[in-house]
C-alpha cells in the first residue's frame, strides 16, 4: 500500500492537486497489524493517522464493521427530533 501511496503523492504533485495528509486516514480492517503509512508533504514525509473509526458521507465506519455506532447515532438523531415535535405541539 505504501508503494500505492507513493505513486499517488507523484500523481498529484504532477497534476497540481495537493493532498493534505492530516486529512487523510489508514483504518485496518480485518487484523491488527500496525503497519505505518507516510504521505509525502513537499520534502517532508508525513504518517497517515491510524483509526479505529471513520465517518464517510453520514456513514460510520468501523475496523470491526460492526454497525452499533452508526445505529446509535441515528437513534440519536431521532430521540431529537421526536423531542423537538413534542415540545413544540
Amino acid at each position: 500500500m505504501q508503494t500505492d501511496l507513493d505513486k499517488l503523492c507523484d500523481w498529484s504533485r504532477k497534476w497540481l492537486l495537493q493532498f493534505n495528509p492530516a486529512k487523510c486516514k489508514v483504518m485496518h480492517i480485518g487484523h491488527e497489524l500496525n503497519t505505518k503509512y507516510y504521505m509525502a508533504e513537499g520534502t517532508n514525509k508525513v504518517e497517515v493517522q491510524c483509526v479505529n473509526e471513520a465517518k464517510n458521507r453520514g456513514v460510520f465506519l468501523t475496523s470491526d464493521l460492526t454497525f452499533s455506532r452508526q445505529c446509535f447515532k441515528s437513534a440519536a438523531r431521532v430521540s431529537s427530533s421526536l423531542g423537538l415535535i413534542q415540545r413544540h405541539f
